[in-house]
């Protein structure tokens, strides 16, 4: 059966209206795509906030609601700090959000936030209450800073100018112009003493320094003189690259700097001249090991050229021109040698160098190496050729004189006032088969008294000779015979010397010089009584 075309008709178009409905229908319940920032920042009101609340709540805010009410956001207290921040910004808006709340009333009010002006829009949507803030100027960019911000913001300022006012050094900032527009308590308190009070008062404030010493950037010194030109002062000025034009310059006092390098300039003249009159030769070489400084000295005992060493050469070519000159010893191992003295900073002020130097030409060098803490090394060269030859000749004179000492047939001792012996003799070891110069402590009288007295008879000659060495009183000379115990006798001679000292000699009898004392001869009834004739006939002679 076939179909009316009437029919068809219309059931095609059914069907039709039928897919636009769906399709508006979807298009209806579709999300809609926002336009816009998603999230405006917080403190500036570049974009407007929206605020949608129902009974109190707030349902939905737009990005950057911490603009006006704190974050994280409390949905539940919502409305009482916004309320609360526009109460600080627009009149009257308490009672217009009242209203909008109470019976729906919409508003619209304006208000300012600094220099920038704002609107607030209220209005209801049914059950919602929307709330639109936004700036008044699309062009302006409304920023709200919050009271505890604002209070630190103040008191950094307050800090920073009270840092400013107290600092020691003298701080400005001038513009463009070259003109001061602003000066710390220290410049004008400065200018005040060097142009009197009215000259700190007025703005543009006056200068202490000159305008051509202000417009450079970087460090320089100037001096200023007071009007009396009796004084003067010494400031190094810090100047800034310009800062939005403007420059900042801090001045900061050096009179006891200069004074210092001036202590110093003048200590190191004085020094100099010490040194060009030292006998001793004088190198110092700085912590990169250069010649820094020498004297006169130096060039005379080592032949080196004066313009050379001003050519401030390492201390290693130092050496190496003294080798070449033949003017230091020739090492085993020059290098090793060489390289131990110019790495004496390594002890770290510990390692001093002291050597003595005989050359091929018969000189004798002493020669001192100090390193300082800084890195630096002292070197010291003496001349000791003289000393060393007084020494030889003084010790050569000590050999001859104990050679004739030791070929006598006398065994002899000397006691030191302080009853030390000192002195003895090859005889004196083998007759008493003792050596005190080989003796590890210090042998005294008594001990050699004892040693004596143990190996011989008894006898009064050890008490009167113990007497006789503690004495200081005026002494002479005297003369006795011991009995040692394998039975031979032995003439002792007593002896004052020079400084107090005391000379004891053995000698064999029958060993006596052929002309003696005539009291030499001891009677052994009373040896005390001739001792002491002798002592009484040599004092009275």
């Amino acid at each position: 059966m076939l179909m009316d075309p009437l029919f068809m008709g219309l059931l095609l178009f059914v069907s039709f209206c039928a897919t636009l409905a769906a399709l508006f229908a979807i298009l209806l319940l579709a999300p809609r795509v926002r336009t816009g920032p998603v999230h405006a920042p917080d403190d500036v009101l570049a974009e407007p906030r929206r605020f949608i609340f129902r009974d109190g709540y707030l349902l939905e805010h737009s990005g950057g609601a911490g603009f006006l009410i704190p974050t994280p956001v409390d949905h539940l207290t919502a409305w009482e700090s916004l309320e609360e921040a526009l109460a600080d910004l627009i009149d009257g808006i308490s009672d217009a959000l009242n209203g909008l709340r109470k019976d729906g009333r919409a508003f619209r009010l304006n208000g300012t936030m600094g220099k920038d002006r704002m609107t607030v829009l209220g209005v209801r949507d049914g059950e919602l209450l929307r709330i639109t803030v936004s700036a008044a100027d699309r062009a302006q960019d409304t920023v709200r800073i919050d009271q505890s911000t604002l209070d630190s913001l103040t008191r950094d300022m307050a800090n920073l100018r009270a840092a400013a006012e107290t600092a020691p050094a003298l701080s400005w900032c001038q513009d463009e112009q070259g003109q001061i527009i602003w000066a710390n308590a220290a410049y004008r308190q400065r200018l005040a003493e060097q142009k009197g009070e009215a000259a700190a008062s007025v703005w543009p404030i006056g200068r202490i320094f000159p305008e051509e010493a202000t417009v450079t950037a970087g460090s320089l010194r100037r001096k200023i003189t007071s009007d009396d030109q009796m004084t003067s002062l010494w400031f190094e000025l810090t100047i800034s690259e310009p800062v939005s034009g403007n420059r900042y310059i801090h001045a900061t006092p050096l009179d006891k700097v200069v004074r210092a390098e001036d202590n110093l300039r003048n200590f190191i003249q004085t020094l100099t001249k010490t040194f060009a009159h030292l006998p001793t030769g004088l190198a110092i070489f700085d912590r990169d090991r250069q010649l820094a400084l020498f004297n006169p000295a130096l060039i005379n005992l080592t032949d080196l050229d004066g313009a050379w060493l001003s050519q401030r050469p390492k201390l290693a070519v130092f050496f190496d021109h003294l080798r070449e000159r033949q003017r230091l010893p020739e090492p085993k191992d020059y290098k090793s040698w060489r390289d131990s003295l110019t790495k004496l900073e390594r002890t770290e002020g510990t390692g001093t160098y002291e050597e003595t130097w005989s050359l091929a030409s018969g000189q004798t060098f002493r020669v001192t190496g100090r390193p300082h803490a800084d890195g630096a090394v002292a070197l010291l060269i003496e001349d000791i050729s003289a000393e060393i030859s007084v020494t030889r000749r003084f010790r050569a004179e000590l050999e001859m004189f104990q050679s004739v000492f030791d070929s006598g047939d006398e065994a002899i001792v000397v006691f030191t006032p302080a009853g030390q012996l000192t002195l003895s003799n090859a005889r004196y070891s083998e007759m008493w088969e003792h050596d005190p110069r080989f003796s590890l402590t210090e042998v005294s009288a008594a001990d050699a008294i004892a040693l004596w007295k143990e190996n011989s008879a008894p006898s009064p000659v050890w008490g009167e000779l113990r007497d006789f060495v503690g004495s200081l009183s005026k002494r002479a000379e005297w003369f006795d015979t011991i009995i040692l115990r394998d039975g031979r006798m032995l003439h002792i001679r007593v002896s004052p010397l020079a400084g107090s000292m005391t000379l004891v000699g053995f000698l064999e009898k029958g060993k006596a010089p052929a002309i003696a004392p005539p009291d030499q001869v001891i009677v052994d009834a009373t040896p005390t009584k001739k001792r002491k004739q002798k002592t009484s006939a040599t004092s009275s002679s």
